[in-house]
This record gives structure tokens, C-alpha cells and sequence, in this order.
């Protein structure tokens, strides 16, 4: 029980850093858009 749960856990937290990755690197790349057109 305690294994499956840990699983899980290890589950949603990496989920939650590659979401939170995705989100800087698309703010990133929004700056580098924003930057290019002025």
C-alpha cells in the first residue's frame, strides 16, 4: 500500500515540474517573440 502510494506521489510531482517547466519555457519564448518584433 505505502509502495503504490509513493508511486503516486512521485507521479504528480513530476507531472507538476514538467508543467511548471512547460510554462516557463513558453513565457520564455513569448519574450523572445516580443523582443524580435520591436
Amino acid at each position: 500500500m505505502d509502495a503504490i502510494l509513493q508511486k503516486n506521489v512521485t507521479n504528480a510531482v513530476s507531472l507538476m515540474a514538467h508543467h511548471i517547466h512547460h510554462v516557463e519555457t513558453s513565457s520564455i519564448f513569448a519574450k523572445l517573440m516580443n523582443t524580435r518584433m520591436i
